[in-house]
């Protein structure tokens, strides 16, 4: 058996004496709005974006085998995605988006709102990064914008982040060991996760400029609590506020892989932090 990540598993795709487990890796990649413009701080402007944005045919196109499409940075199949359904409440609904796409651009006409100059940020070091924004730009064109993909080095993709000097960015970040949502989607990182941060990386951040009070005191109570019925009641209140604010587009997560020989059978259920997870029940079929 061997571990892969995202970048070789098309080389061991299809082989006949070998068989291949996929997970996520806890790689998510995201889109940034800039709220603290005025334009973007509408939300009905970041929902009509949303509604333009087919994750399922960007990973089909650009990412085959290689992602799974998730709106929030927690683990697609884990206790608390599942909460009514999350993966489900927005983006997989082709219906759901075309009921956003003409609800938003209704209230755009109302506002005297028709054509947006839109920028994509994204490095171009990440040439499928690249591919995917330039594809976004072209859905957000189809549907009536001026959109454009600006790709620049890392270090200065960063830097216009943390200056606020972009409209939309495509980033990525990869979670914590635990389910934690303060680092996006609140003003500040809970001061008791710091114990956490591994040294020699930087503070995850609100990169977004998102704020809401209500959010706020959800997620605090989240990370106060130990009753998991009472946290997956606070999750779903969180759900309710984010699908209404979209303050960021999740696109997916990469996967990683176990290959293993075909006579290698049992309960082989490998995750993000345990490739060998139930490895007593594995076992060597009969040659």
């Amino acid at each position: 058996m061997i571990s892969i990540n995202d970048d070789d598993i098309s080389i061991y795709s299809g082989k006949n004496d070998a068989i291949t487990k996929k997970y996520a890796n806890g790689k998510w990649d995201f889109i940034s709005f800039n709220i603290t413009k005025p334009i973007l701080n509408d939300k009905v402007v970041r929902k009509f974006i949303y509604s333009c944005i087919n994750k399922r045919e960007i990973i089909a196109d650009i990412l085959p085998g290689k992602a799974i499409e998730s709106d929030i940075p927690i683990i697609p199949g884990t206790w608390l995605y599942e909460i009514d359904e999350w993966i489900k409440s927005l983006s997989d609904s082709e219906k759901n988006l075309q009921i956003i796409k003409k609800d938003s651009q209704k209230l755009l006409l109302e506002k005297g709102i028709s054509t947006l100059k839109l920028e994509i940020l994204v490095n171009e070091e990440n040439t499928d990064r690249v591919k995917v924004a330039e594809k976004i730009a072209k859905s957000l064109n189809d549907n009536g914008f001026d959109a454009k993909v600006n790709a620049v080095k890392w270090d200065k993709l960063l830097n216009l982040v943390r200056n606020k000097r972009y409209d939309l960015a495509i980033l990525g970040c990869t979670i914590p060991n635990y389910p934690d949502l303060s680092y996006i989607y609140s003003t500040q990182y809970m001061d008791y996760q710091s114990y956490n941060i591994t040294s020699g990386y930087n503070l995850a951040m609100n990169v977004s400029g998102y704020e809401n009070k209500e959010v706020e005191n959800i997620i605090k109570k989240i990370y106060e609590s130990k009753d998991r019925n009472e946290i997956k009641g606070l999750f779903s209140d969180l759900k309710i506020i984010l699908n209404d604010e979209i303050p960021y587009i999740g696109l997916y997560f990469y996967y990683n892989a176990v290959v293993h020989n075909k006579n290698i059978r049992g309960n082989i259920d490998p995750y993000m932090w345990d490739e060998y997870n139930n490895i007593t029940e594995w076992y060597i079929s009969g040659q």
